[in-house]
């Protein structure tokens, strides 16, 4: 049966090229690289877990039943995550985890699938929650796909909080969606394997889809089973250390459809709305385009607001949290922003990654507010951007979105 369509971009970043992502402690990680935007780490330890090598989930509450028989509709799938999801490294892109998983759910569901990838590179749960609904632009989906466990910050509290948003919002959505955490791994992650525990991201992930009841399949320690028992590099997966090569790619599809073959025939979700935090006042977070943006020095164009050195904008929103959706460019500079005349901070534009491709990113300005109207003001500063011995070319900065939760 014929799929009746695969998306693998996102909505908003269809023109996006995808992005490059990029020890002796006991469970010791390097920081997420993949959203260089993301609060820092609030490093809080916990009791050590022993990682299970084994990638089925644990038993789960998030399946109802019904006969295969009763669902005569196509089932609609989507994929939401980091570059890792959007296809990074496969070659050709039909190679992605994703859409190895996707072809194997057209053959699964008699019915057929009708199949989404709103991945965005080098993003995390955060930025997730607040553009799940622009980005799924109507699209009712049965099973999703989640995966942020390398994007995500070291950080139990981030990430808790923002999966629990994004479940809240998804199961809005269709109460009886099927919520399946996919966690990933990475090269840093080693040291916590090899020392036989659990790396802190990936226990975050798991504690976070534990608490609301998803169904969790680590695909890393299936990635890591197999680079142990052979005694091969983590790189014969990853050659980068993140994305990985056709061969990870079908390692984490197979780790996928091993765990989930036994559990969706008739599958169903937990048919409710709510979640453990209900959504810790982010349920009504959203993206506003920069088009809405009135108050300004800039310039329109059809990818947002662009500002050049010394240019300024103003928006009035109603919330507690304010984040800006931008594009990272080669001669991206840097904004300073303030909100209601009150401390200041530095939005970036650019980043060594944006000298081969420019892309989507996103990141939080402010986020403890008091609630109420407030006035965002950022202007384009003189810093001249460097990393190493590599250099911005201008001084532009491109809003694409602003990010408020009410």
């Amino acid at each position: 049966m014929k799929r009746r369509f695969l998306i693998l971009t996102s909505i908003i970043a269809a023109a996006l090229f995808v992005s490059a992502c990029g020890g002796t402690a006991q469970k010791e990680e390097a920081p997420a690289a993949d959203m260089g935007s993301s609060p820092e780490s609030q490093f809080s330890p916990t009791p050590d877990h022993s990682p299970s090598l084994d990638p089925s989930p644990a038993p789960s509450s998030e399946l109802r039943r019904e006969p295969r028989s009763s669902v005569s509709e196509a089932v609609n799938v989507v994929f939401i995550g980091g570059s890792i999801t959007e296809g990074a490294a496969a070659t050709p892109l039909d190679q992605a985890w994703s859409y190895l998983v996707a072809d194997w759910l057209e053959q699964y569901y008699q019915q057929g699938i009708n199949s989404r990838n709103i991945a965005v590179s080098g993003t995390n749960s955060q930025y997730a929650t607040f553009r799940v609904e622009r980005d799924l632009v109507g699209f009712i989906p049965d099973l999703v796909f989640i995966e942020f466990a390398v994007n995500d910050p070291m950080d139990r509290v981030f990430v808790v909080k923002h999966m629990d948003a994004l479940v809240y919002k998804l199961r809005a959505i269709n109460p009886d969606v099927v919520l399946v955490s996919v966690a990933t791994t990475a090269s840093w992650f080693g040291a916590s394997v090899r020392n036989g525990q659990e790396p802190y991201n990936v226990e975050f992930s798991r504690e976070a889809a534990e608490q609301n009841n998803l169904i969790y399949i680590d695909v890393g320690s299936a990635l890591w089973q197999q680079v142990l028992s052979e005694s091969l590099a983590i790189t014969s997966y990853l050659p980068d250390g993140v994305h990985p090569n056709n061969q990870g790619h079908r390692l984490y599809a197979d780790a996928v459809i091993s765990a989930l073959e036994p559990q969706l025939i008739g599958a169903k979700g937990l048919g409710q709305t709510t979640t453990t935090l209900m959504a810790s006042g982010l349920e009504h977070a959203t993206i506003q385009a920069a088009s809405t943006v009135s108050d300004h020095s800039c310039v329109h164009q059809t990818i947002g607001l662009v500002c050049e050195l010394g240019q300024s904008f103003q928006f009035d929103f109603s919330g507690s949290v304010i984040g800006l959706e931008l594009m990272k460019i080669s001669d991206g500079g840097q904004m300073t922003c303030s909100v209601d005349d009150g401390g200041q901070t530095r939005v970036a534009f650019w980043d060594r990654f944006a000298q081969s491709y420019d892309r989507l990113a996103a990141t939080m300005l402010f986020d403890e507010l008091a609630e109420g109207q407030h006035r965002l003001s950022c202007q384009v500063n003189s810093t001249v951007l460097r990393e190493g011995s590599a250099e911005s070319s201008g001084h532009k900065a491109v809003i694409v979105g602003l990010m408020v939760a009410e």
